[in-house]
């Protein structure tokens, strides 16, 4: 004799059911990638994203202030670049970019969320004050760090 077993499932209020029990996330990542035009990508089991090549978000079409909650990227094998795109944080961002990790010219106050490794880190002209020691305090750059203040390279 087979045993019934009741199961109850919790939702936080305000997310759709489907999207908490992550079903369709992989298909709503693959057709925001496809949107920007990122290729070469792999979504692991936990829906970070391993991309083997460059991906570049410079001067897209459509802006954006960041990332969607369901983007997070894991590795980049190639360059991340970000310039000019309106971003005001760095979440969702990849925790390990090969070559260079480029976010000039955006809206961001604060390095929080940016790489745990890079090959280069660039980050000019954006309104928050970084130093050299802001970057390595939170990255481990393995070539160059490069980032303007008051003009000038440092």
């Amino acid at each position: 004799m087979s045993k019934i077993v009741k199961e109850h499932i919790t939702f936080k209020r305000g997310i759709e059911p489907k999207q908490a029990m992550n079903i369709g996330m992989t298909n709503t990542i693959e057709d925001w990638l496809k949107k920007f035009s990122v290729t070469r990508y792999h979504i692991n089991s936990d829906l970070t994203i391993d991309v083997d090549r460059d991906v570049d978000f410079r001067n897209p079409q459509e802006h954006f202030s960041k990332f969607p909650d369901y983007i997070q990227f894991n590795k980049v094998e190639g360059y991340f670049s970000l310039v000019n795109i309106g971003l005001t944080t760095l979440k969702g961002c990849p925790k390990y970019v090969k070559r260079q990790f480029c976010c000039n010219m955006n809206k961001l106050m604060t390095l929080d969320y940016c790489p745990e490794e890079v090959g280069m880190f660039i980050c000019n002209d954006n309104p928050g004050a970084f130093t050299v020691d802001d970057v390595k305090s939170r990255c481990k750059v393995n070539d160059y760090i490069e980032v303007v203040k008051d003009q000038e390279i440092i």
